[in-house]
């Protein structure tokens, strides 16, 4: 049940943030180079200056845990990825390796959030550190419009605002 719910949440935020662009998605079709198996999961966010432009971001089950790409969306023409890259502070010398099961974004700061070894981790735009947050046993986390929705143990729920 709960390989369901799982896959259930990565189906919906993954329709959630394609829809907009659906049309487009079905007419020009890439195959993206992402080295190291299979994605674990996924979250991206609209720019929040440049219009028309994207950030995806991804986990796979590699020495290099997390990647992102840029996602041109402009009127007028087809959808355009720029190459996946290593985030550079989830690199293979940084040791989390395919343990990264949740990750989440916030738009304004231009934010990814990820849970490794039960321990929530943030990394800012250009993402070449990393930085704790503070919460440990950390199961979940849920970010939607300028509030974070975290889980800790599947027993404590904690929320507030995130500062852009």
């Amino acid at each position: 049940m709960k390989a369901v719910k799982q896959l259930l949440r990565v189906a919906l935020s993954a329709l959630a943030f394609f829809a907009p662009n659906f049309a487009k998605a079905q007419t020009s079709v890439d195959v993206q180079k992402i080295y190291g198996g299979r994605i674990n999961t996924m979250a991206g966010f609209a720019h929040p200056t440049t219009v028309d432009q994207s950030v995806v971001f991804v986990a796979t089950e590699s020495a290099n845990s997390l990647f992102y790409a840029t996602v041109s969306t402009p009127p007028a023409s087809s959808v355009t990825f720029s190459n996946f890259q290593v985030l550079p502070c989830a690199s293979a010398d940084d040791n989390y390796g395919s343990g990264i099961q949740r990750i989440a974004t916030h738009r304004l700061s231009q934010s990814v959030y990820f849970i490794a070894s039960s321990n929530l981790i943030k990394s800012t735009t250009p993402y070449t550190t990393c930085s704790s947050v503070g919460f440990t046993n950390v199961s979940d986390i849920v970010i939607r419009q300028g509030y974070a929705f975290i889980l800790n143990d599947g027993t404590t729920f904690n929320y507030g605002t995130l500062n852009a």
